[in-house]
C-alpha cells in the first residue's frame, strides 16, 4: 500500500490567497506501454484493472491490463490511460486525499467525470470504446501539433495552410489540428513543433462525422448520469459543473465536445485559482503548463508519489535506443522481457547484441531474456573464447603381408596358409590368388 502526504501539508514560498486543491487528469499522448506496471500488485489498483479487463473483454477486446503490463496494442492506449487514472485516484482517496475540484486536460475529462461520480466507470469505459470504434483509422484525417507560439503568430505564418486552433496548452504553447501535419511543420520552419502521438485531430471540425456517430450511439446507449460529488471544471465548456447547475444534457454535451470543440487550458486553470495542483496520470504531462499559467502554485504529480522502483523506470541506454528503433517501443524498462513484452525473437536479439559487443565477443542468446540481461552483457562483454589449435594426424594406408582370411571351409588336416606377397592390381589378380 502506498502512502500519500496531503498536498495541503506542503509549504510554498509565496502562498496564494486561496487554499484550494485541484486534481488534474492528464490527456492523450501521455500514455505508454507498461505505465504504472509496478502498481499491479496493489490491491486497489489491481481491483480497478480487473474490472476494466472484464468490461473490455465483454466488448470483444483484449484485456486492458496487457497494455499496462507492457504490450503495445494501439487500440488499448486510450482506454488504458483512463483506467490507470481512475485507479490512481482511488489509491489517493484511500490515503485521505480530498480535492476541492476536479478537471481534465482534454481527454482527462472522462476520468474527472467518473471520479466525481457523474458517469459510472463501466459507462465511461464503454463510451471510450465506442469513440475509438467510430473513429477513422489513425492518421487518416490528420494529426495534432504542439507549437511553441501564440495563436496569433501561428495564424500569420499559416495563412495558406489548412489548420485550426485545437487548444491553448499554456501561455507559450498552442495546439493545432491539421489534415497535413508534415506540410504545416515545414511552413512553421524556425518554430519549435511537436507532432503528438494522438490518433486523431481532436478538438476540430475534422471529427464532425465521428461526433455525429458517437452522438447516435450515446442516444441509443441511454447513458445514466448523476450530479457531481466534487465540482468539475470542463476543459471544453469552460464552466463549472456542480450539484446546483448539473443537468444530464450538459454532461452529454461535454462528452461529445471532446471531439470537436477547442479548449483553453490557460483560462480553465485560472478559473480554478487553486494553490495546490496534483497531476494524475503517467509522466509529468501538464505540470509544466500549470507552472507556466500559475507560477506561484504548488504543482505535484503522481509520478512523485507512486514512483516506480528502478527496474520499472524508463532506461536511457544505447541498447534501449536500438530496441526502440527496431520495435517502435518508446518506454523501455529494465524488467521488460525481450520475447514476451517486446516481441524480439532470437535472430533480432542476436542482431541487437552484436551491434554493441566488441568484435570477437561470444555469448549465449538463450541466457539473455530481459533488457537488463542485454545491458549487463554489453557492460561487461565476455572475452572471446580461445580456440584450441587443431592437431591433425595424417594416416597413410600401406599394404603388408598378412594372413588371408578363409573364404571356404578347410579340413583339419590342411596346414596350408594363404598370404598376400604382392598387392593385387586388378580384380583378375585377386581371383588368381584365391584359386591358388
Amino acid at each position: 500500500m502506498y502512502k500519500l502526504h496531503s498536498p495541503a501539508l506542503v509549504k510554498i514560498s509565496t502562498p496564494l490567497e486561496t487554499n484550494k486543491t485541484c486534481a488534474v487528469f492528464t490527456g492523450q499522448s501521455s500514455e505508454y506501454p507498461g505505465m504504472y506496471k509496478h502498481l499491479l500488485t496493489d490491491p486497489t489498483f489491481h481491483k480497478v484493472m480487473a474490472e476494466a479487463d472484464r468490461i473490455y473483454v465483454a466488448l470483444g477486446q483484449p484485456p486492458l491490463s496487457e497494455y499496462v503490463r507492457g504490450k503495445d496494442i494501439r487500440s488499448l492506449r486510450t482506454p488504458a490511460l483512463f483506467t490507470v487514472q481512475v485507479a490512481l485516484f482511488e489509491m489517493l482517496r484511500e490515503t485521505g486525499f480530498q480535492p476541492d475540484y476536479l478537471t481534465g486536460f482534454s481527454f482527462g475529462e472522462y476520468a474527472a467525470l467518473t471520479c466525481a461520480g457523474v458517469v459510472s466507470f463501466e459507462d465511461a469505459l464503454t463510451l471510450i470504446h465506442h469513440r475509438e470504434v467510430h473513429s477513422p483509422p489513425a492518421g487518416k484525417l490528420g494529426g495534432l501539433l504542439a507549437v511553441e507560439a501564440s495563436p496569433e503568430k501561428i495564424s500569420a505564418m499559416l495563412r495558406d495552410t489548412k489548420f485550426s486552433i485545437a487548444g491553448r496548452n499554456s501561455p507559450r504553447q498552442t495546439l493545432i489540428a491539421t489534415p497535413t501535419p508534415k506540410k504545416v511543420r515545414q511552413a512553421l520552419k524556425g518554430v519549435r513543433t511537436l507532432l503528438l502521438e494522438a490518433d486523431q485531430p481532436y478538438h476540430s471540425d475534422l471529427l464532425l462525422e465521428t461526433r455525429e456517430a458517437l452522438g447516435k450511439k450515446l442516444s441509443a446507449y441511454k447513458l445514466s448520469t448523476r450530479p457531481p460529488e466534487i465540482p468539475i471544471v470542463s476543459s471544453v465548456r469552460q464552466t463549472f459543473l456542480t450539484r446546483e447547475n448539473y443537468s444530464d444534457k450538459k454532461v452529454k454535451d461535454m462528452i461529445l465536445d471532446q471531439l470537436t470543440t477547442p479548449f483553453d487550458f490557460v483560462q480553465q486553470v485560472k478559473q480554478l485559482a487553486c494553490a495546490y495542483f496534483l497531476e494524475i496520470g503517467p509522466k509529468r504531462h501538464v505540470s509544466r503548463f500549470l507552472v507556466d499559467i500559475l507560477p506561484r502554485a504548488n504543482v505535484r504529480s503522481t509520478e512523485e508519489y507512486f514512483a516506480p522502483p528502478p527496474q520499472h523506470q524508463k532506461v536511457s541506454h544505447p541498447i534501449t535506443k536500438t530496441i526502440s528503433e527496431l520495435t517502435g517501443h518508446k518506454h523501455i524498462t529494465k524488467d521488460m522481457r525481450l520475447q514476451e513484452d517486446l516481441g524480439i525473437d532470437s535472430l533480432r536479439k542476436a542482431d541487437i547484441i552484436l551491434r554493441h559487443l566488441p568484435q570477437g565477443s561470444s555469448f549465449n542468446p538463450a541466457e539473455v531474456r530481459t533488457v537488463q540481461d542485454m545491458i549487463s552483457l554489453v557492460a561487461t562483454p565476455p572475452k572471446a573464447q580461445e580456440k584450441p589449435s587443431a592437431k591433425f594426424a595424417r594416416y597413410a594406408a600401406r599394404w603388408r603381408p598378412a594372413p588371408f582370411p578363409r573364404l571356404w571351409p578347410t579340413s583339419k588336416a590342411s596346414k596350408r596358409v594363404i598370404t598376400i606377397k604382392k598387392l593385387p592390381q586388378t580384380f583378375e589378380d585377386h581371383l588368381g590368388l584365391i584359386r591358388r
